[in-house]
């Protein structure tokens, strides 16, 4: 029986460990970290998001207490706030909760074997096969999913390359809870000084506060004291007051992609291979639907004793489904970014386009047209990605 290493074990990873072992694969699925635990994450999960959870059995919607339903955005144009509606099924979610919860389901696959807490000491390749050796452990398989963030420690013993922007955008999120008022079921986005604030709500009056932007912003919004004073004035509009829960976590830099997708055997998944600016959900889109993926092609690859051909036809169909993303987030990111595109959202969301794209987008239905106009604009300017820099 073949043994397949999973190197991450948040969403991505263990979404491609549960899918291998539905299908009869011996899975190791290790993570430096204990569970739960934290993570820098804009916590919003498009509907396209929630079927590839329920293609391995898991309904997060039955769990009112984990996933909370929101009914689209909010935008901040300055003096009001528009209304941007997507009834596509968009939920704000805690990911330390919904990891933890597809940990849980993993450890009661008999096929699985979970190291948690367990640092990876050193990974090895040649044209056959990978010997990976932790703690007292040492794996030789033919295949291993790497699925542990972004700036891969992985990738980088591997000797692989990450391709950032020239003007990469950097994010903070953090944990809050509201001590007073309601916030209505949107994501409400706020343009600051730099960039822009995210509030997602969560369950149990929980509340998600993400921002992008420029270093300098960045900077600011994680440190505790002036995070505090950058979302007080946002929350003084919402008519809403809200404490700090979890300190703020700072993210690598977004829209990033690794460029070490075709070597032998290896799969790489969620931000390890390509971030997201995490605008609508997609982050967390992307890794479920990556790691599906690669499940799937290492299952081929078994069938058929193609490693090579496994890998290229998986990077194919990933970028299927990431040029889409690719090509929104860019749009998004670029209209928040500039003074233009900030007057023009307004009236995007009161005209109803906004709205009409954004549920087409998410849809797992009925979107197909737009997400092929998308994946031209996600196509553009790959050049800049191919001129990347070593890590």
């Amino acid at each position: 029986m073949t043994h397949v290493v999973v190197i991450g074990a948040s969403l991505s990873g263990s979404v491609a460990a549960i899918s291998l072992a539905q299908q009869g694969v011996r899975v190791s699925l290790i993570d430096k970290a204990p569970f739960p635990r934290r993570k820098p994450c804009g916590e919003g999960l498009s509907a396209r998001g929630l079927g590839e959870l329920e293609r391995i059995g898991i309904d997060i919607t039955r769990y009112p207490d984990l996933a909370w339903g929101l009914k689209g955005y909010r935008i901040n144009s300055g003096s009001s706030w528009s209304t941007i509606s997507d009834r596509s099924g968009l939920v704000g979610i805690r990911r330390s909760e919904l990891d933890a919860e597809l940990i849980s389901y993993a450890s009661k696959l008999p096929l699985i074997t979970i190291h948690q807490a367990i640092t990876l000491d050193s990974i090895e390749s040649d044209a056959e096969k990978f010997v990976i050796t932790f703690g007292r452990h040492a794996i030789t398989t033919p295949y291993v999913v790497i699925a542990d963030g972004a700036s891969s420690p992985t990738l980088r013993a591997l000797g692989k390359k990450l391709a950032v922007p020239a003007s990469p955008r950097l994010g903070a999120s953090s944990s809050w809870q509201i001590t007073r008022g309601t916030l209505e079921p949107y994501v409400h986005t706020s343009f600051i000084s730099g960039g822009e604030m995210y509030l997602t709500p969560l369950s149990r009056g929980g509340v998600n506060i993400s921002v992008l932007g420029s270093k300098t912003l960045i900077q600011r919004a994680v440190h505790p004291a002036l995070l505090r004073e950058i979302v007080k004035s946002v929350a003084t509009q919402l008519n809403i007051e809200i404490e700090m829960t979890a300190p703020p976590l700072g993210s690598g830099s977004l829209n990033s992609r690794c460029h070490g997708g075709h070597f032998r055997g290896a799969f790489v998944v969620g931000d390890a291979c390509e971030t997201f600016d995490p605008c609508a959900g997609f982050g967390m889109t992307h890794a479920t639907l990556s790691g599906r993926l690669a499940a799937e092609h290492i299952l081929k690859a078994q069938s058929n004793s193609s490693r090579d051909g496994a890998l290229q036809d998986y990077s194919a169909a990933r970028e299927h489904i990431a040029r889409p993303i690719r090509g929104f987030t860019r749009l998004t990111s670029t209209m928040m970014s500039s003074r233009l595109g900030r007057i023009g959202f307004p009236i995007a969301a009161k005209t109803g386009v906004a709205g009409m794209v954004s549920h087409a987008v998410h849809s797992t239905t009925n979107g197909e047209p737009l997400r092929s106009l998308l994946s031209l604009v996600g196509g553009l300017r790959e050049r800049a990605y191919a001129e990347g820099v070593t890590l």
